[in-house]
């Protein structure tokens, strides 16, 4: 519609003897549209980036949610633990973390040192802020949960009391802790708009 606006409009300054006063202001409405368009083009190729961004971080999560099938068959209970009892130190949260890491880099074309080195409206360095693992675990007193996680590069354990209600704030939202499920906030910028973070929560279901 708006280059049909234009050749209509070239065709009323050819054809009438007020073109030459009508050409500067054809002039400002060409220019204007063409910014326009190149605003609206730009706007959607980092719209899509965002949305592929978005899409690799909870491919990752997913990689990275590797339970231990052993306790899964003992006790029916889904956890990313060694043992009934989760630590940060177990070898089955150590390989989670690797594994998201991996996958991250991977999906978003990162180098050893998280930066950028594949084009997709996205460049420097992405941080990972935060990754957690929240094991929802159901014994003899109801359940309980326990949350492992790297957070600014400090390991941590931290069980919370028997029957406690977990909330999260990721994928735009609050959501409530009801299944053992992987966490991860990332830090990226994208060309021409700044910088931004990006969090979303996966759950671990058989």
């Amino acid at each position: 519609k708006a280059l049909e606006f234009i050749k209509n409009l070239q065709q009323r300054i050819r054809s009438s003897r007020e073109g030459a006063a009508l050409m500067p202001l054809a002039m400002i409405i060409v220019v204007f549209m063409c910014t326009f368009i190149c605003y609206t083009f730009r706007r959607d190729r980092l719209e899509y980036s965002y949305e592929q961004i978005d899409s690799n971080l909870t491919y990752s999560l997913l990689a990275a949610s590797i339970i231990n099938l052993n306790e899964y068959a003992r006790t029916g209970n889904l956890i990313i633990s060694d043992n009934a009892e989760p630590t940060v130190w177990d070898a089955a949260f150590v390989n989670s973390y690797v594994r998201f890491v991996d996958c991250l880099k991977n999906n978003l074309g990162l180098n050893d040192e998280m930066e950028t080195i594949k084009e997709q409206g996205m460049y420097g360095k992405v941080g990972i802020i935060s990754y957690r693992v929240y094991n929802y675990i159901a014994d003899d007193a109801g359940w309980h949960i326990t949350e492992c996680g790297i957070k600014d590069g400090g390991a941590y354990t931290l069980r919370y009391p028997d029957n406690t209600d977990v909330y999260v704030t990721a994928n735009d939202g609050m959501l409530k802790i009801t299944e053992t499920s992987v966490y991860a906030q990332i830090s990226f910028t994208l060309e021409g708009l700044g910088n931004y973070k990006l969090t979303r929560l996966v759950a671990v279901t058989d």
